[in-house]
């Protein structure tokens, strides 16, 4: 099997924009409040719909985590700490 030094380079170009790009993008979400990425967002002109989806989707992942402690909890206590 024949691997072309071109195209391993062009591979090698693909992979490390794609890390830089990841990478960017965690340090971006990890350190900037989740209102001013949407705000961010708008400003760099996103489609509102995408904002509103997102906008959603963050709100209803916390609710759904609440309701799930909140299932877990009745299921601990109806079973006497015993959770299968």
């Amino acid at each position: 099997l024949k691997i072309y030094q071109n195209a391993l380079s062009n591979f090698k170009l693909v992979l490390e924009k794609s890390i830089i790009s990841v990478s960017t993008i965690i340090l971006f979400v990890s350190t900037t409040r989740f209102d001013q990425t949407l705000k961010s967002f708008q400003d760099l002109r996103v489609p509102s719909i995408i904002i509103s989806l997102l906008s959603f989707i963050y709100r209803y992942v916390f609710l759904i985590i609440d309701e799930f402690m909140r299932t877990k909890l009745a299921i601990l206590s109806r079973s006497k700490g015993k959770m299968t």
